[in-house]
């Protein structure tokens, strides 16, 4: 069986880097973006995940940001995955979800609130579904017969959708059928049915419902006006409608000029856009809109610190504006306060702010342009070492002297790693990502933190105070003796 192993090392060290999906036929299919994380599905099946981490929803059994992709471990068979603030879904082929993230109010219907679930999970109790949609702290799916069911926190205002304001923690149906289509987002959701209508229900903030009112809805009402629709999409305040003439409609608000018709008029009835030409896809937040056109290019409209970060010297934008740079994209995705574009060739960019490595460039650095994400390289491993899911790795710290070298190498040590620190490393802390993978899907990552220090007395000291506490202690004692 071949065995895969990489290593990353930030700080002052950086190594092992290479762009993920350089190839067409290595190319990411899905791209999806939580309040501060991301999420890319390839071709071989493969989720990936980068950003903030803090309840789990990266899946990788740890709550360690992460500034560059790691593959979530367990997954095989995914078809589409979503994102909401702090929790994960994947949809598989055989019609089965998977969740993991941030639970308290029971958004990942797996029957518990965990706060934090940090592996794949699977949703029992609802099976056939052919999409899947997250919000701030619910999910909703979609099933084949055209039904639609939640779990999560109802608000108290109705995002349950079914004439009850009680949180769930399992599968529960709402009422309505002959869906083809669902979005969600924040505290809303959304259903397009087979007949060409848009039905909402949740919160109602600007009228984002589009039913005429600033009502909260405990059951899904029919959104204004709204015939022979064929796709919809939502930012939770905003949202838009595709018709069958081309035509593209928006509603809720639009204060910062997020419809992108030059205006900052809110409606809580659709209005249509005609400046909206040519859009292949869309993907909104809070405050602004990511519309990808036909030719491959990006735009945007709302507030720019919101995500788009054009930093052009106007804001907002009431208006479409390009994103340089990007050309052949094929896939938008929209964070809270980060976006991110997939282009042709495989490749992802980011840019917005990064204090959590949303970014995935190996920074955390804020972007006010597009920078590649990044992705690990990949060396053998010996046969004999099993990985599973279940069972990570072993990795060790140790201080024995590899080679004359400024560089960490890594040698083995029976069925374990053992990073050891080379001779005349520079004194500091060397944070390093372990990853090791099989050709079964099987994958785990691990973590280690190495610090050099300096020696006093043959003695290492890992800070300045502790320094002074050792050495008043040692004089005291001292001082006692010839006192």
């Amino acid at each position: 069986m071949k065995r895969m192993f990489s290593v990353l090392l930030t700080g002052c060290l950086l190594l092992g880097l290479a762009g993920i999906g350089a190839a067409a036929n290595d190319m990411p299919y899905a791209l999806f973006a939580g309040e501060f994380h991301a999420i890319a599905l390839r071709p071989d099946d493969t989720v990936w995940a980068w950003g903030y981490n803090w309840a789990g929803q990266l899946g990788d059994g740890t709550l360690d940001d992460r500034s560059t992709p790691i593959i979530v471990p367990g997954l095989s068979g995914v078809t589409s995955v979503t994102a909401g603030d702090g929790h994960t879904v994947a949809l598989k082929a055989d019609g089965t979800v998977w969740a993991w993230g941030r639970n308290e109010n029971g958004q990942l219907g797996i029957g518990s609130r965990s706060r934090s679930v940090r592996r794949p999970t699977l949703v029992t109790g609802i099976s056939d579904v052919i999409a899947i949609a997250a919000g701030s702290a619910h999910t909703i799916a979609l099933k084949s017969d055209g039904t639609v069911w939640f779990c999560g926190m109802d608000y108290d205002k109705g995002s349950l959708g079914t004439s009850t304001a009680t949180d769930t923690i399992v599968p529960t149906k709402v009422k309505i059928s002959d869906v083809i289509a669902i979005a969600a987002k924040n505290c809303q959701s959304f259903a397009l049915k087979s007949d060409g209508t848009v039905w909402a229900w949740g919160y109602n903030w600007y009228g984002s419902l589009g039913d005429g009112t600033t009502t909260y809805r405990l059951d899904p009402v029919q959104v204004v006006g709204l015939t022979d629709v064929t796709a919809i999409a939502t930012g939770g305040y905003h949202s838009f409608a595709w018709k069958s003439d081309g035509t593209i409609w928006a509603w809720g608000t639009n204060q910062a000029g997020q419809f992108g018709n030059g205006t900052q008029t809110s409606s809580n009835v659709p209005v249509e856009v005609p400046e909206l030409t040519d859009i292949a896809a869309i993907a909104a937040h809070n405050s602004y809109t990511m519309l990808l056109k036909t030719d491959g290019t990006v735009w945007t409209c709302g507030l720019s610190n919101f995500g788009s970060r054009l930093d052009d010297g106007s804001e907002p934008h009431y208006v479409p504006t390009q994103v340089p740079g990007l050309m052949d994209v094929i896939a938008v995705a929209a964070g809270l306060f980060f976006a991110a574009a997939l282009q042709s060739d495989g490749t992802i960019w980011c840019w917005g702010h990064n204090e959590f490595g949303q970014l995935g460039d190996g920074t955390t650095f804020n972007s006010s342009y597009p920078v590649q994400i990044l992705g690990a390289v990949e060396v053998t491993l010996p046969e004999d070492y099993d990985d599973t899911f279940t069972d990570p790795y072993v990795v060790i710290g140790s201080q024995s002297i590899a080679a004359a070298s400024a560089t960490p190498e890594i040698t083995w040590n029976e069925s374990a790693m053992r990073l050891e620190i080379a001779e005349g490393l520079p004194v500091g802390t060397y944070r390093a990502t372990l990853q090791a993978s099989d050709d079964e899907g099987h994958s785990a990552t691990k973590n280690v933190t190495i610090r050099v220090y300096k020696t006093i007395f043959g003695t290492k000291y890992e800070s300045t105070i502790w320094n002074w506490i050792k050495f008043i202690v040692l004089f005291g004692w001292i001082w006692m003796w010839f006192v």
